[in-house]
């Protein structure tokens, strides 16, 4: 059965989905949503903590971004969506985990504007103190905005389904 939802946002993202995520980007520059514990697996050459406040910090133009923002509480996913999204309007990627709430508006658009794998299992998140966390509560997607296409769908399609938007 799966694990209750957490209720902390310090859940960190599994290795694999991190190495996945350097191959699609060629490495990680900022990591705008973390912990000074989550960036031992990031590895970010800029992080920013719930102290910082990611969303009020100037994103590097042309910035490789690692995003896994905080799912519980306000303001939820949407403004940090919203930031991505501009950030890659100026020649900026990244690479976003989030629940698939493909109902949404701020998940229909980031769908609209990039690549998006689907994994075929639900992931299992790293605790606090690095313990395993059980399966997530419902099921993820990772979307790519302004990556490469090829090097996305090589690094992710043995995870799940890799879609693109067509018009």
């Amino acid at each position: 059965a799966p694990a209750p939802a957490p209720a902390s946002n310090e859940w960190m993202t599994p290795t694999h989905i991190l190495d996945r995520a350097r191959r699609a980007l060629g490495g990680i520059d900022l990591d705008p949503a973390s912990s000074d514990e989550a960036q031992a697996r990031v590895r970010a050459g800029i992080y920013y903590t719930r102290a910082h406040d990611g969303l009020a910090q100037d994103w590097p133009i042309g910035a490789r971004v690692w995003l896994n923002p905080p799912y519980c509480g306000r303001p939820g996913a949407r403004p940090w969506v919203e930031r991505l999204l501009r950030h890659t309007t100026w020649g900026g990627a990244g690479i976003v985990l989030l629940h698939a709430a493909t109902e949404t508006p701020w998940a229909q658009g980031l769908m609209d504007a990039g690549v998006v794998c689907f994994p075929a299992r639900r992931l299992r998140f790293v605790a606090p103190g690095g313990r395993p966390g059980g399966n997530a509560p419902r099921g993820q997607m990772i979307v790519g905005v302004g990556v490469d296409l090829d090097l996305f769908s090589a690094a992710f399609r043995d995870l799940g389904i890799v879609l693109q938007a067509t018009l």
